[in-house]
Formats: C-alpha cells, sequence, structure tokens
C-alpha cells in the first residue's frame, strides 16, 4: 500500500501542476460511485479531463477506484457554460483484489459562476480479475471552479 500512496501523490502533484495554467474544478460525486473530482477545462473549452476517485457501492466491484476520462464538450446553447460531454475512461479498483477496465461517460456540463454541476452515467466493463458490467453508475457532481490563470 505504501507504493500506491506514493503513486496517487505523484499523480495529484502532477495533475495540480498541469491545472494551475488553465480553468480547472474539484469536487464531489455522488451516485454509484461516489468520491471526489477533479476536472480540468481545456483553452477552447470544447474538451476535458476528468479524474473520479472514490467508492464504488456496487457489491458485485468492492474497493476504492480511480476513473480518469476524456471527455468532449458539446456547447448545447450559445454559451460553452452548459454542454453534453462524453467520452471514454479507464477504471482501476482497488480493493481485496485489483480489477481494471474500460468506462464511458454520458451527461451534461453546466458551469454557473464559480459553482460547477454535473449529471451524468457512467457504463464500465470491468476485465481485469473479473469480467462485469455495471450500467447503473448515475451520479451528480457538484465541483468550485477556480479561474484560469493569465
Amino acid at each position: 500500500m505504501n507504493m500506491m500512496r506514493k503513486i496517487l501523490f505523484c499523480a495529484i502533484f502532477i495533475l495540480m501542476g498541469i491545472a494551475a495554467f488553465a480553468q480547472w474544478s474539484v469536487g464531489a460525486r455522488f451516485g454509484g460511485a461516489s468520491g471526489l473530482s477533479w476536472k480540468h477545462y481545456n483553452r477552447k473549452n470544447t474538451a476535458a479531463l476528468e479524474v473520479l476517485t472514490g467508492f464504488n457501492f456496487d457489491k458485485a466491484i468492492d474497493g476504492v477506484a480511480i476513473s480518469p476520462f476524456f471527455e468532449k464538450l458539446a456547447p448545447l446553447t450559445g454559451s460553452e457554460k452548459f454542454a453534453a460531454i462524453f467520452g471514454p475512461g479507464i477504471n482501476v479498483i482497488f480493493g481485496t483484489e485489483t480489477y481494471a477496465g474500460v468506462s464511458g461517460i454520458l451527461g451534461f456540463d453546466l458551469r454557473l459562476g464559480r459553482v460547477g454541476l454535473q449529471a451524468d452515467w457512467m457504463p464500465s466493463f470491468i476485465f481485469v480479475n473479473k469480467t462485469y458490467f455495471n450500467a447503473s453508475n448515475v451520479g451528480l457532481t457538484v465541483r468550485w471552479i477556480f479561474e484560469r490563470k493569465k
């Protein structure tokens, strides 16, 4: 577990360094997998990198998950503040065993001033150390948005 802490610390440090020069947000996700969310928007607001970490409440896959996603943002209004999101990701779940697989994300991203809201569906297919499909992971994320550095 000591090595896992080192890897997690390094990953967080690198992500925070990247995020220092762009709009990014941090908050909590509530739903089938609940925990922390970190999101980095590109400068054109057409894509985002999101990392979800937390507990998976699916009894078939028990443990703490780390799930990075590449998300495409498709504006739904004239403003880039309300967009549909979709994209691929991976899952790594640490429990009694380590499981891994692929995920997708589909939902809506809304930015109201300094508060970001996201409603999404995140189906996952686990294929390392177990074969399992979960289509019931729906969540709501609330984030605080840090403004872009000039």
